[in-house]
């Protein structure tokens, strides 16, 4: 099983910074509405360990086999919250 912020840590992501929060929300927000238009339930919750500091987060977690789906809304919510440029954009002006 895998979180949003699993995968944003695996591909060298700060999920705990200000930037990383905002993708994390949008990239989940995301993914969970492709997991209910694909199930018809919302995903699996999980309590999982906090990274900072002690307790525990309740998480939507995912199949592996959602990988590629939630590596792409992470991609696609660092575009959208301007984590970085979007690529469309890069060279129009320059």
């Amino acid at each position: 099983m895998l979180t949003i912020c699993s995968v944003m840590r695996s591909l060298g992501m700060d999920a705990s910074s200000e930037s990383g929060k905002r993708v994390a929300w949008s990239a989940g927000s995301r993914v969970r509405d492709l997991w209910v238009s694909t199930h018809d339930r919302r995903p699996e919750m999980r309590l999982v360990p906090k990274t900072s500091g002690s307790g525990s987060h309740d998480k939507a977690v995912y199949p592996l086999s959602w990988r590629e789906r939630v590596e792409q809304a992470i991609h696609d919510a660092e575009i959208e919250v301007g984590a970085v440029p979007d690529p469309r954009q890069v060279g129009m002006f320059g």
